[in-house]
């Protein structure tokens, strides 16, 4: 994910992505509906509207047209854990050493 402007949050793969490929474009997955998604450019260092973005979700197998918001109006994958899940899942309370790259992160 991308920092927030003082530095906080994040962890900046989107970023090192877009260094070590040059592609510009990154998309916030949660945001996907059939009408369209947040994209960022890192070109432009700010959102933009990408007029081909069912193409480029098609090529990472992203059907935007079947992404469906659920009754509480947030898209159907950014549905948040139960807490005690997400400690869980976090591994809280662990000290893990970060991943990233191919195959870690989308």
């Amino acid at each position: 994910g991308r920092w927030f402007f003082d530095g906080r949050g994040g962890n900046g793969h989107a970023l090192d992505h877009y260094k070590d490929t040059g592609y510009p474009l990154a998309v916030k997955l949660g945001s996907i509906t059939p009408d369209g998604a947040d994209v960022y450019s890192f070109d432009e260092e700010e959102a933009v509207l990408d007029p081909h973005l069912a193409k480029h979700l098609a090529h990472f197998g992203i059907d935007m047209l079947q992404m469906q918001t659920m009754e509480n109006g947030l898209p159907e994958n950014s549905l948040k854990p139960n807490i005690n899940e997400w400690h869980v899942i976090q591994e809280s309370g662990l000290k893990i050493k970060p991943v990233f790259g191919s195959g870690y992160t989308g």
